[in-house]
């Protein structure tokens, strides 16, 4: 198909190219059809799909002429694009890719913007990333951070800071250029060639497409491949190799070769570095036995070490913190705080331990973290090692064992890990299961995890659940967080507790409260936590308009009262283990609307004492009704929060700790 079959000359081309995109094909074209402007052509090339994609781009087609569709074998990304670039008849291009979703206006601002400002060469906006559900995630940090057109150039020598299918170009630039055949990296290397000949290029502030971020995505399957250093140092080398051989080399190329040199010699450089901190590294290391000597417990009671990654606000905090509460009366507590992640808000509330080092202060050199551990525990004569989330303390237990073979380790594994990690604590335990005497999971479903994923037995692990105290009324404590924040009394509160990360997927719960908030007037969301995504968070409440709607009080030492005063507490993991949240709203009668996941639900009888939720492209949708259920049902809540209280008796703190200390007392 040629040029001189498509009829009149439109302003822009949006360029899409597909192979095997079924999955989000539909949400994709329809995104495009939908923009409030109109004069564009939307051209598809089919790149050789084998699915049902051609299918979907034609049914559109026979409803929109502006869509037009060329079809043939799978020829590649960059063969489809440049044949698109030289058939497309609009003043700019607009990329697209198959899994992305354009919010309504990007075409009609990218257009005005690019009509207004003639030295700009290339457009690209911010982008909201979101998974295989259309849940928004967090911030793609590099596209946040550069925005301003000088900003863009001074970090594109190090990585792309561009969403391709976020971009509109002039057409005649980019026939002019084209794409070259970079595995993968097509665009950053477009990127790099126009900015090296001067060509402007800008990028929108405000957020105009949906870029997804999934196991199946396009960029996701793309860094399967390779990963995305390699990919940058192949492009930066292609790019480089070309520019030498125009006996042309500028400010910029000169930047972006100190950037392939720098990260080319960083594994040399960091095994340099090592090599000659030796000294200074086992100087440290040897100067262990006299410091931790000064400090020994000289106690005859048996000593508990506790290996955590931080002390902060957290369900497997507060586990830790029960156990050091309740086994401090015949034990003596001592606390390695092994990791630099999170800031230790709660140590102050560890006050029952005799000690608690923080590695970060204890230890210069990383690399003597272990070996500050091994050598704890010999001078302190400590009898048990708890581990709990500390890869510190798991890559310490072969030491351990060595100098201390007497002493016994035991590890909690609290969930099974993200996604992104992995695996996170489960995976890394494995190569140090039989050197640990005691394992024990805080589910059911862990368990049967650990079997299924890695074939261990169930039998090696002991099933301990969480507990919360379950005495005392909660009636003169009703009441008191809705005045001490200005709330009125007859507001409906629902609560969501946890960290602002992506496993916890705060966005989501966003979403839900909007959609409430659509539907009930008398109502507000509470976030309480922190975390990374608490920025984006704050632009998505504000550009909502649903600051009165939703208010973020920051990390509670004690959610409790919060909790006295909601009427339903809202969780959206998409992983967990038995949330802490979950347990203590429930002994004080609050039912609960949560994911379907981990092991939630041993704790949540759905549609008894709560509703659980499938997390998957429904969520919003089910989540939202549910919600609505509970605050506009009284005797439905009330009858909820009945089976809660019932239901929280067969997890108290107490009978955990008593758990624990059967363990103990076993070895």
């Amino acid at each position: 198909m040629d040029k001189a079959n498509f009829p009149s000359m439109p302003k822009v081309t949006v360029l899409m190219s597909v192979y095997n995109g079924e999955a989000y094909l539909d949400e994709s074209i329809s995104s495009i059809l939908d923009q409030t402007f109109k004069d564009f052509e939307f051209l598809i090339i089919n790149d050789g799909s084998t699915d049902k994609s051609l299918r979907i781009i034609n049914k559109y087609a026979q409803q929109d002429k502006r869509l037009k569709v060329i079809s043939h074998g799978n020829k590649g990304l960059v063969t489809a694009l440049n044949e698109g670039v030289q058939l497309a008849r609009g003043k700019y291009i607009a990329r697209m890719d198959a899994d992305d979703i354009s919010l309504p206006t990007r075409l009609e601002k990218q257009f005005a913007f690019l009509e207004a400002n003639s030295n700009c060469s290339i457009l690209a906006t911010r982008v909201i990333v979101i998974d295989e559900y259309g849940i928004q995630q967090g911030d793609w940090e590099e596209d946040v951070d550069n925005v301003s057109s000088e900003a863009i150039l001074r970090y594109l020598p190090t990585s792309s800071c561009l969403a391709h299918p976020s971009i509109m170009v002039r057409a005649d630039v980019l026939r002019n250029y084209k794409y070259r055949n970079i595995p993968a990296s097509e665009d950053y290397d477009l990127w790099l060639r126009l900015a090296t000949d001067g060509k402007h290029i800008s990028k929108l502030r405000e957020p105009l497409l949906k870029y997804r971020m999934s196991p199946g995505s396009i960029t996701q399957e793309a860094n399967k491949k390779k990963s995305p250093v390699k990919k940058l140092q192949y492009t930066k080398r292609a790019f480089l190799i070309r520019r030498l051989g125009t006996l042309h080399f500028n400010r910029f190329d000169r930047a972006v070769l100190a950037s392939y040199i720098k990260t080319w010699l960083r594994p040399y450089l960091s095994r340099t570095k090592r090599v000659l901190a030796t000294p200074l590294i086992i100087q440290e290391r040897r100067s262990f036995k006299s410091r931790l000597a000064k400090n020994a417990s000289k106690s005859n009671r048996q000593k508990i070490l506790f290996l955590v990654p931080w002390l902060s606000m957290g369900g497997a905090e507060k586990v830790m913190l029960d156990l050091v509460e309740g086994l401090s009366p015949e034990y003596e507590i001592h606390i390695l705080i092994t990791e630099q992640v999170i800031e230790n808000k709660w140590t102050h509330r560890f006050n029952a331990a005799r000690a608690i080092v923080d590695l970060r202060g204890a230890v210069h050199y990383p690399s003597n973290k272990t070996a500050y551990v091994i050598k704890y525990v010999a001078i302190n004569h400590i009898d048990f090692v708890i581990i709990s989330n500390s890869f510190v303390g798991y890559s310490a237990i072969p030491g351990i064992k060595k100098l201390s073979g007497d002493t016994k380790i035991i590890d909690i594994l609290h969930g099974q890990g993200g996604r992104l990690d992995k695996g996170s604590s489960p995976l890394f335990s494995l190569p140090y299961h039989k050197l640990i005497n005691r394992r024990v999971t805080v589910t059911d479903y862990l368990r049967d995890y650990m079997n299924k994923e890695f074939r261990l037995n169930k039998k090696d692990f002991y099933f301990i659940p969480n507990g919360v105290s379950t005495e005392g009324s909660v009636n003169d404590k009703r009441g008191n967080y809705k005045r001490n924040n200005s709330i009125a009394g007859n507001t409906k509160i629902v609560a969501w507790v946890g960290r602002f990360n992506d496993e916890k997927k705060p966005f989501l719960g966003l979403e839900i409260a909007r959609k409430v908030s659509q539907e009930i007037d008398n109502c507000i969301f509470v976030f309480a936590g922190d975390g990374p995504q608490k920025k984006q968070m704050e632009e998505f409440i504000k550009g909502g308009g649903l600051q009165k709607r939703i208010l973020l009080p920051g990390p509670l030492d004690n959610p409790e009262l919060l909790l006295i005063d909601s009427e339903v507490l809202l969780l959206t993991s998409e992983m967990e283990g038995m949330p802490l949240a979950i347990l203590e709203a429930s002994a004080i009668g609050v039912p609960v609307v949560a994911t379907k996941v981990g092991g939630v639900p041993e704790i949540v009888t759905d549609s008894k004492t709560g509703f659980l939720i499938p997390y998957d492209e429904n969520s919003v949708k089910n989540f939202s009704a549910a919600v609505l259920k509970l605050l506009n049902d009284n005797e439905l809540r009330g009858l909820f929060s009945v089976n809660s209280i019932q239901k929280a008796r067969s997890f108290t703190k107490q009978k955990m700790i008593n758990e624990y200390r059967k363990i103990l007392e076993s070895l």
